[in-house]
């Protein structure tokens, strides 16, 4: 695997734990905008989640990349689509 695909690969990873943690949501204009849910509980669990996917994939030798990338995502989330708010969408 390339470091391009790797690249990709912790993205993919973190963007669908967290998905899937339902620590955020994507908006429904904006699907590459995640919008926080405000539950430390489910950003936790992101977090297990995608360690756990490392480990199935045996691919443990990422997961501080994967953690980082994780904690990335959620702090550019915000509590609202920003490009919404600046277009004046309402959904």
């Amino acid at each position: 695997m390339s470091t391009n695909n790797y690249a990709e690969y912790i993205e993919t990873t973190a963007r669908l734990a967290i998905l899937k943690a339902k620590a955020a949501y994507t908006c429904k204009v904006h699907p590459e905008v995640l919008i926080l849910s405000g539950d430390t509980n489910t950003e936790k669990r992101a977090y297990l989640i995608a360690q756990n996917t490392l480990k199935y994939n045996d691919k443990v030798f990422l997961l501080e990349k994967v953690t980082q990338a994780v904690k990335n995502e959620l702090d550019l989330a915000g509590f609202a689509c920003l490009q919404c708010e600046l277009n004046k969408i309402v959904v």
